[in-house]
């Protein structure tokens, strides 16, 4: 089988290829200087996106990092998206900042924790100040005289760390969030330029004759695991009535589908998703949604996205950050507009559009069930890293489904706000991201 992995990078002024070599140096137990020491990995033209800062990692089979075993040709594409988030301001993401901060109402359990700590900090900071500026009042006369020169001597100093610095933290991480989680108007042609870059490289995946991958896994990181979700919410929009003739049956030649007139009889009228088996043993819905993937793969759906991994996603939050509230991501999730694993049943919207009709080359009339454009993961399996300490990843199936597989690092004693970096960089993480990536599947019909 060949195989193609996907890294979206998250937040911060990231360069191009920095994230996706220590990547795979990370996930293959290698040092990153040492990448290609033994010729098995190779930096190739990425010929599929128009970034021309990017290569594709092409790894061969065999051991790496002592006794880990790569047994399928991989290669390792980026999608970086850092150079279309420019010209960000700081005054929107600071009004964004203090509407969070005086709104603690909108914030879910845990962010409202870490808003009691600012509050708690802001607090101490002010008491000091003003402890300070009565204990000092008498000596203010004395210490202006020694203190000016200083302060000329160090204002640019001051400025550039005072302003230069916190501008850099503000706009080049928080700027990147506020800009890509709110539609906004100033933020919607970002929010295009990224999502249609990011379908630009699937398509050009799905569509490569050199390399005819049979299998692509999207790996998001931080917000970069916001972007693989929409990226594989509106690419399955494109393909999942897609299918095509089942070759096993002799079917040779195929005219447009086209929806029914009426919904199909009681035998036809099966819902693909009764299929999946129950999420609460989330092992077996696994490989229910693979058995369901190969079937619909022995129908020709393009579509070769096995696997969703996410690691420290803000999406734990995304009744804050994504919706106003719990109840309107409810919504949108019952509208399909979040697609969630389980996916949402069929119901009173469905009958006589999700069965389509097809003509051979001897006019036999066959028919098929497609699923409905909110179910990319019937097919597709997430798997959630998340350290604990994390303040930014955390679970996501009680918001997305129970189908998903969320895998808690609390084991690998990564216990600082820090860890929110380190899920490539800790043996244990990358032990439990590499069975997330490579957990095997049957080769494509």
């Amino acid at each position: 089988m060949r195989q193609a992995v996907v890294i979206i990078h998250g937040i911060g002024e990231q360069r191009p290829m920095q994230t996706l070599r220590a990547f795979v140096a990370g996930v293959l137990g290698e040092d990153e200087s040492d990448l290609t020491l033994e010729k098995r990995i190779f930096s190739k033209p990425d010929r599929i996106s128009d970034t021309l800062e990017l290569r594709r990692l092409s790894v061969r089979p065999g051991k790496y990092g002592g006794n880990y075993e790569l047994s399928d040709e991989t290669d390792f594409y980026e999608l970086y998206w850092q150079h279309l988030m420019q010209g960000t301001t700081s005054r929107p993401v600071l009004e964004w900042a203090l509407y969070l901060l005086f709104h603690p109402n909108k914030l879910n359990g845990r962010l409202r924790r870490v808003w009691r700590g600012v509050v708690a900090i802001i607090a101490a900071a002010a008491i000091a100040l003003a402890v300070a500026m009565l204990v000092l009042k008498p000596l203010l006369a004395v210490g202006l005289a020694i203190t000016v020169p200083a302060l000329l001597i160090g204002l640019r100093f001051l400025e550039w760390l005072a302003v230069g610095q916190v501008e850099r933290l503000v706009l080049g991480f928080a700027g990147d969030a506020f800009r890509y989680l709110n539609p906004d108007p100033p933020n919607v042609q970002v929010r295009r330029a990224i999502r249609t870059a990011g379908l630009t490289l699937l398509r050009g995946l799905h569509e490569d004759e050199l390399r005819r991958y049979q299998r692509i896994i999207l790996v998001g990181h931080s917000l970069g695991s916001v972007i693989a979700y929409d990226l594989i919410t509106w690419f399955w929009q494109e393909q999942h009535d897609r299918v095509k003739v089942d070759l096993e049956s002799g079917e040779r030649k195929t005219v447009v589908t086209r929806p029914l007139e009426s919904s199909p009889g009681a035998d036809g009228d099966r819902s693909p998703l009764k299929r999946l088996d129950d999420p609460s043993s989330v092992e077996k819905f696994r490989k229910s949604q693979q058995v369901l993937w190969r079937y619909y793969r022995r129908k020709r759906l393009p579509w070769l996205i096995t696997d969703l991994v996410t690691l420290g996603s803000p999406l734990s939050h995304a009744d804050v950050l994504m919706a106003d509230g719990l109840e309107k991501l409810e919504v949108g999730k019952d509208q399909r507009e979040f697609p969630t694993c389980p996916p949402q049943g069929e119901d009173c919207r469905d009958p006589g559009l999700l069965c389509r009709k097809y003509v051979d080359a001897n006019n036999r009339e066959h028919k098929v069930r497609i699923l409905h454009h909110g179910a990319p993961f019937a097919i597709t399996r997430w798997t959630n890293l998340y350290f604990p300490a994390d303040i930014i990843g955390g679970p996501v199936s009680p918001l997305f489904g129970p189908g998903i597989k969320d895998v808690d690092l609390g084991s690998c004693c990564a216990r600082s706000w820090r860890s929110h970096v380190q899920y490539w960089k800790r043996k244990c993480a990358c032990e439990e991201l590499r069975e997330a990536l490579f957990a095997r599947v049957k080769p494509n019909p």
